[in-house]
């Protein structure tokens, strides 16, 4: 180390005890803030896809991941047969929430939830992920999961997260074409609305309280023209599947 300032000095002379300027990471500051402005939120994720298409040029993506298996056919016969999934945002006093979820087709039951505040998380992914492998682990029949081509469905993590259960297969939109998936892009209009209205969203402390009780209702309460005005338990209860 002494060698090295040595040399610098030689080199440089006065210019050498001048301490370095590091650039580093320019975003750290944006993805460890907690309160950004949308500004800031839009720099942030114009790096964040910048990234992804790096390393998407790299060959980071799955392989094999972005067939689209469905292709059009929805109608599944029996549950956890076609789950989709997708990542919604909820804007709550300047905070964005993102509020990750996977739905049965059979019955429009949203078996999995999760949402987080923190900015540049992903665990609400790996969270409804755990939740689908635990459901289907013991099941004779394998479940198609479609997504579309985000950054987290089509990484190697999320890959590596569900590999081991040959159960689970992949299915995606071709990107940039969100019809390719519209049983969760039909949802994600109207879902955000309702607990605002409904819930009351904007007096309520606790979000991942709501998100819950919501999700809840939904399940039980909330009539489906697709199910002939029937839940989605009532509507699977009726078919003989619980």
């Amino acid at each position: 180390m002494i060698c090295r300032w040595l040399k610098e000095y030689e080199k440089n002379v006065t210019d050498a005890f001048n301490p370095k300027k590091r650039i580093g990471n320019k975003f750290a500051a944006l993805n460890s803030g907690k309160y950004l402005t949308e500004n800031e939120m839009l720099k942030l994720q114009i790096a964040k896809l910048e990234i992804e298409n790096e390393r998407l040029k790299k060959g980071y993506w799955v392989k094999g991941a972005g067939q689209n298996i469905v292709n059009g056919h929805w109608n599944a016969t029996k549950p956890l047969e076609i789950v989709v999934s997708d990542m919604t945002c909820i804007y709550r006093k300047g905070i964005r929430w993102k509020w990750t979820y996977l739905l049965d087709v059979f019955n429009n039951e949203i078996i999995a939830s999760s949402i987080t505040n923190k900015i540049g998380s992903n665990l609400p992914y790996y969270h409804c992920l755990d939740v689908l492998i635990a459901k289907t682990k013991e099941q004779t029949y394998p479940v198609t999961l479609h997504t579309d081509q985000g950054s987290v469905y089509s990484s190697f993590g999320f890959y590596q997260a569900y590999k081991n259960y040959t159960n689970i297969k992949r299915s995606m939109s071709r990107a940039g074409t969100p019809t390719d998936n519209p049983i969760i892009e039909s949802l994600n209009g109207w879902i955000k609305e309702e607990p605002k209205i409904d819930f009351n969203l904007k007096s309520v402390d606790n979000l991942s309280c709501l998100i819950k009780k919501y999700v809840e209702y939904f399940n039980n309460e909330r009539l489906s023209y697709k199910l002939h005005y029937k839940t989605p338990i009532q509507y699977k209860l009726e078919k003989g599947f619980i």
